[in-house]
């Protein structure tokens, strides 16, 4: 018997909210084992269109609400003709059109037993969603209005099935200041504002169309229960070669891999070039120094690369955009390679340009510990998936100063510890999921497992949906609108809640030869892009979560014969290592016990990567090495052990 569609359950149970329907309601997302659980108290159930108002403005264009066919029961159908789309947009000049409807409260709505608000939602046309509250003015609360606007939603009304939507109550503002007071709250708006093409991929219509609401509600999330426990899968060996198998297949023959089988461009995406080479470098050595000599020849002077590339002629589509994430990856696939080449020469020349990669991200280093770009003479916004790659490329090339930076600004001003989440931003608490699965890897490589636990957990409260059709279970990027199958492999890859459950379902829709689809469905709004094609990064992330891939630290490589090195005859052994070409000087430790709780200290000139020891008694040792130059020290290296028999 197949899944169920989304099914409303309604407990009528005494609610706090004031002006609004004393009802707490449970939507319940199948199958059983169910996908999840959302809970919210209802504010509105949509049931009387009356309650509500088409507002007028500048720019305003006329609405008419009607009942409809409900999500469950009835819900509330906005009906608006935005005219004929503008042949030339210029912006900030062209008006853009845009149409309100309000609720009113007589007294103020009190929404301080919550911290989100969420509705579903489905629509015809893409454009875009907004949200807001309104604020009694202290001195004349009848007369002015202030509004307290959401982050905007581009694109996203055009969604023909029914999903759901949640912003975070902090996201409401008003020229960057907080909603003054929960407990008294004037009017919640939701307004349809015609989108604007973006690219020339995007021919974006903003005429005519309906957009309905159902079951507005306050969620309290920060309440919500944290598992004591990350939730470990098991995937077979046939699956994981399967899916290697298939990320090898997509390599062509200059090196750069198709990002998507379906797509009729020549497209090899950068992030998809990095995620591929921590694949192949684990799989297939042949075709992994294949693309790394391909990223040899694309990476650009200062240290960086473009965001996508033509494999046909190994060109950059866009010349113009790069990005802090993307590179990150490709840094860390490097330093992947760099760990598992057999071939010093080829490992030397691939730590090179991932220290070349990590130099381009450190670049971009502001003085809050943030890395963020400069586009069009603008300071862009620090995106926290970003930076939590960056940290990662760091780490991994021996930038500790900026890692540590980096790790202060992560912690201290994008972590929401009450909410145990990461914002989107310092100022921005959009709901994305890269931010919660990435940042819980960051959170557990830190040491702080039970945050890790927090932020899966709140992925799991704001972002679990399912299929179009019902059929299947997983995670969206943002919003949710449907499954995004890469996210839902990187939640659990990081062992969250249900993942055995999410699992079955990103098996069941596996091609034969292991390639993993984008989505089940095919959507395109706000920041997502959902599509039936099968992927290099959804496979990778397959792979990933099959392995302890891809989040792991690698360190400088002890090199030398193991024979010959780790037995001793002589009281004073001379320690060898590898090389790192950014390396000033080597600090080595030699102590008894593995803890180095009292170690020798001995330091190594480069280009010199051997160091003697002083005189040891007969025992076994362990040691340890890490390169030094200037303001940048890398992790210590793994740690050794030598026995010293003195004859």
């Amino acid at each position: 018997m197949g899944k169920f569609l989304l099914v409303a359950l309604f407990l009528f149970l005494t609610s706090s909210i004031t002006q609004a329907d004393s009802r707490a309601a449970v939507i319940l997302l199948p199958p059983t084992p169910p996908c999840g659980s959302l809970t919210g108290t209802t504010i509105d159930a949509m049931e009387a269109v009356g309650d509500w108002q088409i507002r007028s403005g500048n720019n305003a264009v006329g609405g008419t609400l009607t009942s409809a066919a409900g999500y469950s029961g009835q819900a509330l159908q906005l009906h608006y003709d935005f005219g004929p789309r503008p042949t030339v947009i210029t912006p900030g000049q062209t008006p853009i059109p845009w149409v309100q409807f309000r609720r009113d409260f007589n007294p103020p709505l009190n929404l301080t037993t919550g911290d989100h608000l969420r509705f579903l939602h489905r629509g015809s046309n893409r454009n875009t969603i907004e949200i807001g509250l309104v604020a009694p003015d202290d001195n004349d609360p009848d007369l002015i209005d202030e509004i307290y606007f959401g982050s905007s939603w581009n694109e996203s009304t055009g969604g023909s099935w029914w999903s759901y939507a949640t912003w975070d109550l902090k996201d409401l503002k008003q020229d960057g200041q907080p909603f003054p007071d929960f407990a008294q709250v004037k009017a919640i708006f939701v307004s349809v504002v015609g989108s604007t093409p973006e690219s020339d991929f995007q021919k974006l219509g903003i005429e005519e169309g309906d957009f309905l609401i159902d079951q507005l509600q306050l969620v309290n999330l920060a309440s919500r229960s944290i598992p004591s426990n990350f939730e470990t899968v098991s995937i077979s060996p046939a699956v994981r070669n399967a899916a290697a198998g298939w990320i090898a297949a997509r390599q062509q023959p200059g090196g750069l891999l198709k990002s998507w089988q379906e797509e009729s461009f020549n497209f090899a995406y950068t992030y998809d070039q990095g995620v591929a080479l921590i694949v192949l470098a684990n799989t297939d050595l042949p075709k992994a120094r294949l693309l790394v000599e391909r990223l040899r020849q694309l990476q650009n002077a200062d240290g960086s690369w473009y965001h996508n590339y033509d494999y046909g002629t190994n060109t950059p589509v866009i010349s113009a955009k790069r990005d802090i994430g993307p590179i990150a990856w490709i840094v860390l696939g490097l330093m992947r390679y760099y760990a598992l080449e057999p071939d010093g020469d080829k490992a030397q020349l691939a730590y090179t340009d991932a220290a070349q990669g990590a130099a381009w991200i450190a670049a971009q280093q502001r003085s809050d510990g943030s890395v963020r770009i400069v586009q069009n003479g603008t300071l862009q916004e620090p995106i926290t998936e970003w930076n939590l790659s960056a940290w990662w490329a760091f780490q991994s090339t021996g930038y500790q100063v900026q890692a540590d930076r980096l790790r202060d600004y992560l912690l201290g001003q994008v972590w929401d510890s009450g909410m145990g989440r990461f914002k989107s931003s310092t100022v921005h608490h959009r709901i994305f999921l890269d931010a919660q699965t990435w940042g819980a890897a960051f959170l557990r490589a830190n040491g702080l497992a039970g945050d890790a636990r927090k932020a899966l957990s709140y992925a799991h409260g704001t972002l679990v949906t399912t299929s179009s059709d019902g059929s299947l279970c997983g995670f969206d990027g943002a919003g949710p609108f449907s499954v995004w199958n890469e996210g839902t492999l990187q939640y659990i890859d990081q062992g969250g809640e249900n993942s055995t459950i999410y699992l079955q379902d990103m098996l069941d829709q596996a091609a034969e030869d292991g390639g993993i689809p984008n989505s089940p469905d095919t959507f395109s709004g706000y920041i997502i892009w959902l599509s039936p094609w099968h992927g290099i990064a959804p496979t990778a992330w397959l792979y990933f979560a099959a392995t302890d891939e891809p989040f792991k630290i690698t360190p400088p490589v002890i090199h030398g014969n193991t024979m010959l090195r780790n037995y001793f005859t002589t009281a004073t052994p001379t320690l060898t290592w590898g090389r790192v070409s950014w390396a000033r000087e080597y600090e080595i430790q030699v102590d008894s016990s593995s803890a180095f709780s009292d170690p020798d200290s001995y330091t190594a000139t480069a280009p010199d990567a051997s160091a003697p020891t002083t005189h040891l008694a007969d025992g076994v040792y362990y040691w340890r090495v890490r390169a030094k130059a200037d303001n940048r020290v890398s992790l210590w290296s793994a740690t050794d052990s030598f026995v010293v028999d003195v004859p």
